[in-house]
């Protein structure tokens, strides 16, 4: 056996610098296109979830625009600080929510899907939810980019011990809302709350604040 190291490329950023870590690239030089004339000077968020969901990312959002500082560590390259998302800082670009972009689930009809027997059939349904309220504002509003806040409340429901099912959320979701051609972002509660974060099975139900689909 013939063991090859290759280096770790480095990345292209603003300006044509290079870094081989994305996080300082960004923070350091912008993204690749900042210098392009056709570069976005804001991103139009569009968000779906529960009135706390919506509630909650955007007050998370809103407090980025101060950018995000370092985590204390031994490792100081490990967590550093991140440039805030009020389009003064190396991104040149504003992002943030608008409730004429925001579509929210009713908690009622999350109660209908605990009367559903079959965990498959409650993951499609959850599903269908969220693509409804997608493709919605898709139709209405068009934003850059949709977030799917996941109501804490549904993760108990997609995970029964007892069932075993092929149907996963995360993979469904993106499968169903392919159509829309809009990129999705999906966020658990624990990314505004801390308190919130706990351990979850394999249902398709992300295991961290963020995760893209």
């Amino acid at each position: 056996m013939r063991l090859l190291n290759v280096d770790e490329p480095e990345l292209e950023f603003g300006g044509s610098q290079l870094h081989i870590d994305i996080r300082f690239g960004l923070k350091d030089y912008g993204p690749l296109d900042l210098l392009s004339t056709q570069s976005p000077k804001a991103i139009r968020l569009g968000l779906v979830g529960t009135s706390e969901g919506v509630e909650g990312f955007s007050e998370w959002i809103a407090r980025c625009r101060n950018g995000i500082a370092a985590k204390r560590s031994r490792q100081p390259y490990l967590f550093p600080a991140f440039p805030s998302n009020d389009g003064k800082t190396a991104f040149n670009c504003e992002f943030g929510t608008d409730p004429l972009l925001s579509r929210e689930l009713q908690g009622t009809r999350l109660l209908t899907l605990a009367k559903v027997g079959a965990v498959e059939e409650r993951i499609k349904q959850a599903v269908d939810m969220f693509v409804a309220e997608i493709a919605h504002l898709c139709e209405k509003a068009r934003p850059d980019v949709i977030v799917c806040a996941f109501p804490e409340e549904l993760g108990p429901l997609l995970d029964d011990p007892r069932q075993m099912t092929p149907y996963d959320f995360h993979d469904l979701l993106k499968a169903q809302a392919m159509h829309v051609r809009v990129p999705l972002q999906l966020v658990l509660p624990s990314l505004w709350d801390p308190s919130k974060a706990r351990r979850v099975k394999r249902s398709g139900v992300p295991r961290t604040g963020l995760i893209n689909v």
